[in-house]
């Protein structure tokens, strides 16, 4: 396997090599065959004759919970679940838009807003209930799971996925798209397990897309989620160019209050007719550097 981080340079001047696991489970060994220094790139190779990942994108080294062995056990499964969420309710009593239909209900513009009750700053969604924002990050029908199309990599796989339009219809046989870190989903044509076995589920004629995302709803209202899109109230985003300090937006700048109606000039007129439209984030995933106690 060929490892490499950033520009590759000089090989003189190095002392040591070390391996670094960030999450180790049930104390795992690293079996080193052969290592070597070199300015060529010498590619890529699994080396086991065991394929590492079987026909559904599952790890094949091992047994676990919910695993699943054959077609005809994914369907069942499938089939479970889905006579499971015909029945199962949201956890609390909703609105149409997850609000909490059970407590006081305020009054109803038509559109999210936030309101100050008893000291406590709230969302209130478009028929005036009260609302608690609860969301996953990145939904989507698979992105996991890719394949990499990388030559010496061929064996690592019992079955290769078909490549995936992310336009999401017309999936294609023969070698795999991706980007650069050898995945797909994410741009150009990928090969990814989790796209095919939706197309497996729903069919591949380019309405998976549409069934996936129903299920997707019927799960967040199932599970208590009521944030994400599909069809479910949604959080834009808007990018303020002013100042950081450690990654954290300069709200004091001069010019912070120009650079956000700068940035909501264009969404504001997309989406200013959309009740499900909950807000905006002015950043995403600010880089603290570790110094998050600066930033407070």
């Amino acid at each position: 396997m060929h490892i490499e981080g950033g520009t590759v340079g000089p090989l003189t001047g190095i002392k040591g090599l070390s391996l670094r696991m960030y999450t180790p489970l049930d104390h795992p060994t690293i079996e080193i065959r052969s290592l070597q220094l070199t300015q060529d790139n010498p590619g890529n190779a699994y080396l086991d004759t065991i394929p590492y990942i079987d026909r559904f994108g599952q790890w094949t080294r091992a047994e676990y919970e919910g695993k699943i062995h054959s077609e005809a056990e994914l369907r069942r499964a499938w089939a479970t679940e889905d006579s499971l969420l015909e029945v199962s309710g949201s956890p609390y009593a909703a609105s149409m838009y997850g609000g909490f239909s059970a407590l006081d209900r305020q009054e109803a513009t038509g559109f999210f807003r936030v309101a100050k009750l008893n000291g406590k700053w709230w969302f209130v969604d478009p028929e005036g209930y009260l609302f608690l924002s609860v969301g996953v990050n990145g939904l989507g029908p698979g992105g996991g799971g890719s394949y990499s199309r990388a030559p010496g990599l061929e064996r690592l796989y019992e079955v290769q996925p078909a490549t995936v339009n992310p336009a999401g219809n017309t999936p294609q046989a023969g070698p795999m798209g991706g980007n650069r870190r050898g995945g797909g989903g994410f741009g150009g044509f990928g090969g990814s397990f989790g796209q095919q076995n939706q197309q497996l589920r729903y069919g591949n004629d380019g309405n998976w897309r549409e069934a996936w995302n129903e299920q997707t709803v019927k799960r967040m209202h199932a599970w208590g989620l009521n944030t994400g899109g599909n069809g479910a109230p949604y959080m834009g985003y808007m990018n303020v160019r002013v100042p950081s300090i450690a990654g954290l937006q300069d709200v004091y700048s001069d010019d912070f209050e120009q650079q956000v109606d700068n940035a909501l000039r264009n969404n504001l007129t997309a989406n200013r007719d959309n009740p499900l439209l909950i807000g905006y984030f002015s950043g995403n995933e600010p880089a603290w550097l570790f110094h998050e106690d600066r930033v407070c």
